[in-house]
């Protein structure tokens, strides 16, 4: 495992990352507790999760083709994903890990083949088993007391994306975090005046859209809890041109905290486009009403025609 989140070779700069599907809570949570009773040493390093793509050496000009290449994965999905995971199984004697199996694994297995192109291509050593670590540690003569312990233990989990993940600094520690993720059906074409765009949803907003249209990506999604909610515009070359993003607040609020259009792209009616497919994304999550705090004129106009209230402060929307 590479000590840094990059290493520089020969001059050029490369990111150390892997492709997984997280899986979050309420199961995260109740795995966490699992690996928390084992001991596990990677508990505060990485959340559960399904690898996908191990951990691997990638440059970073080669970073919007991973990212691309995620992004096609996902879209081989039609929509989130129903995985079994358990019982615990381990990898011993090759491997001491513990682990909760994953079932069907064809449905795994698929998103690993379509992960493994371009720049994530690897040489395949052994045959893939998806799993979910719960323990790297576990001495060889507690393999059979954990396994009898944990026999019981069966999950159903809804996973709703694929993450690309970076190991970075935080704290004087090495830890995996996000930095890029693509909902698990693809992106809509659709046409805005002589512009064909293709739009993404995702819970961030990627490293390379976020230099493309010189955004602060913290400051797109403001602070506080609730999963970002972000829809991205691409044009043919795969080039971000425009994106809206938020944050889901609960099961029933958003929150609309930017409108953005590249220079090169305005007046096609983008902003529009890109705002009706975040309440779309926003509805089909539960969202009954979204605000929209901190907006300029001109996007407040917007909302306006779209049928936002205008009569408070804050624009409100209201879903029926």
């Amino acid at each position: 495992m590479a000590r840094a989140s990059r290493r520089q070779t020969a001059g050029v700069s490369k990111r150390r990352l892997a492709v997984v599907m997280i899986i979050g809570d309420p199961w995260g949570t109740e795995i966490d507790g699992l690996r928390r009773a084992l001991g596990d040493s990677q508990l505060r390093r990485i959340v559960p999760h399904i690898t996908l793509i191990p951990p691997i050496n990638v440059r970073d000009d080669a970073l919007p083709e991973v990212l691309a290449v995620m992004r096609n994965a996902a879209a081989t999905r039609r929509g989130p994903v129903t995985l079994t995971v358990g019982p615990v199984a381990t990898f011993a004697p090759a491997n001491p890990v513990l682990y909760l199996q994953v079932e069907p694994a064809g449905e795994v297995r698929s998103l690993f083949n379509a992960c493994l192109v371009g720049p994530l291509e690897r040489p395949q050593q052994r045959e893939f088993v998806p799993h979910v670590t719960i323990d790297i540690n576990r001495p060889d003569d507690e393999h059979a007391a954990a396994r009898s312990l944990l026999s019981g233990y069966r999950a159903d989990v809804t996973i709703e994306r694929l993450d690309l993940m970076q190991l970075a600094m935080i704290d004087g520690r090495e830890r995996w975090q996000p930095i890029a993720d693509a909902d698990f059906g693809g992106a809509v074409s659709v046409d805005a005046g002589s512009l064909r765009v293709a739009l993404t949803t995702s819970t961030l907003v990627d490293p390379v859209a976020s230099a493309t249209l010189e955004l602060d990506s913290d400051r797109l999604l403001g602070n506080g809890m609730g999963d970002g909610l972000v829809v991205t515009a691409r044009d043919p070359q795969g080039r971000a041109v425009g994106l809206a993003a938020g944050r889901r607040r609960g099961r029933r609020a958003s929150v609309l905290r930017a409108i953005f259009v590249a220079d090169g792209a305005r007046r096609q009616g983008l902003a529009r486009r890109l705002v009706e497919a975040w309440e779309r994304v926003a509805v089909s999550g539960g969202a009954v009403r979204a605000v929209a705090p901190g907006l300029s004129s001109d996007e407040r106009a917007l909302l306006a025609h779209l049928g936002w209230d205008q009569s408070e402060p804050i624009p409100d929307r209201r879903f029926s």
